[in-house]
């Protein structure tokens, strides 16, 4: 911590900073105003958190929240923001000042960055506090946002995935889908998508943001093996379908939707799935579909196959000129009668006695 610099932490800051960006923290609302769908990386008791790690918000349109009882807005500036997402990566622990302009400013920030920094701080200390107990301080070298145990939504996906990890190992998939439904329910969107490119570029940013993206298509994954493993495929087509086409690469999602295909009754789009793959990885990769996708078309196939060879004939209605009978199956027509068919052998019967009458008969 340089000399002098606490002194511009407090209250006193005019209303432009030295970087010519508005710094009041409230702005009005207007009547229904909804804030963009984002990922829920917040601080929950503190939702000016949101805006940055959370939701998408529009300068024109930010929505009110509450710190410590009282409302107030989301940030709408974009350094704000950036502020506030550099510290809840690293909640609790120090953020050093060159860290922080880099992040506001990029690799070159201007020589009134300092002084900048100190007015975004001092605003955002007085959004985040309450009951007149600083979250936002400075410590030596940099600043600390101190942050409470399930107040950061990104702490408690990963506490759910871990949970839903236990449950694969346990073989607990009613486990694993209730872990793995409440994990994505706190997603809203990509990570830290309304910070500026400064911030985003970061070399300390970007490796969380894909960190981030992973853990969340491992979570949609073992929430699909869940579905299937418990039968719950019906319904299911249209999220991994969504997913194989933006992942047009990813076996697992490739996969997932094979056997959803097939237990629907649906063998020839699965089958269709399985070549679309197959021809995208060989012209991008120059590799065939790995042994788990090769497995699952065989079954389909062979399913298939056991299904057409033991399917009864279909009837097919017989036609004739008018007049004639129809119907959905005629008799074969008869053979050609023989003369010994046409005179039937009499059951052999004793001979019949004679006797001689009165007239020698």
């Amino acid at each position: 911590m340089r000399e002098g610099e606490e002194r511009d932490l407090y209250p006193g800051q005019t209303e432009k900073g030295n970087d010519g960006e508005a710094t009041s923290a409230v702005l009005s609302a207007p009547a229904g105003g909804r804030s963009h769908p984002g990922i829920t990386r917040r601080c929950r008791r503190h939702p000016p958190c949101q805006p940055l790690l959370g939701t998408r918000s529009r300068p024109s349109q930010p929505s009110r929240h509450r710190v410590g009882g009282r409302p107030v807005a989301l940030i709408g500036s974009p350094k704000g923001r950036a502020l506030l997402g550099a510290l809840l990566l690293r909640p609790n622990r120090a953020v050093p000042l060159d860290t922080l302009e880099a992040v506001l400013w990029g690799e070159s920030p201007p020589a009134t960055a300092s002084a900048s920094l100190h007015n975004h701080v001092a605003r955002l200390r007085r959004v985040l506090a309450e009951d007149g107990e600083p979250r936002l301080r400075a410590v030596p070298g940099g600043y600390l946002l101190t942050v409470g145990a399930g107040e950061l939504d990104s702490e408690l996906f990963t506490e759910r995935l871990d949970r839903a990890r236990a449950g694969r190992l346990r073989q607990d998939w009613a486990a694993v889908g209730r872990e793995t439904v409440q994990a994505l329910e706190l997603w809203r969107g990509a990570p830290l998508d309304n910070l500026p490119d400064p911030a985003l570029s970061h070399p300390e940013v970007r490796p969380q943001i894909q960190q981030l993206q992973e853990a969340r298509l491992q979570a949609l994954e073992w929430r699909f093996d869940a579905e299937l493993r418990l039968g719950r495929h019906g319904g299911l087509a249209p999220e991994p379908a969504r997913l194989a086409e933006e992942h047009p690469l990813s076996e697992v999602f490739h996969r997932q939707l094979m056997l959803v295909l097939h237990r629907t009754d649906r063998q020839a789009e699965a089958l269709a799935v399985f070549r679309r793959l197959r021809r995208t990885l060989i012209d991008e990769l120059g590799i065939e579909p790995g042994p788990a996708v090769q497995q699952t078309h065989q079954e389909i196939l062979t399913a298939r196959q056991v299904s057409l060879s033991v399917a009864p004939a279909v009837p097919h209605p017989a036609t004739g000129p008018p007049g004639t009978a129809t119907g959905p199956l005629l008799a074969p027509p008869a053979p050609p009668r023989t003369p010994a068919d046409r005179a039937p052998a009499r059951p052999s019967s004793p001979p019949t006695p004679w006797r001689r009458g009165p007239t020698g008969a």
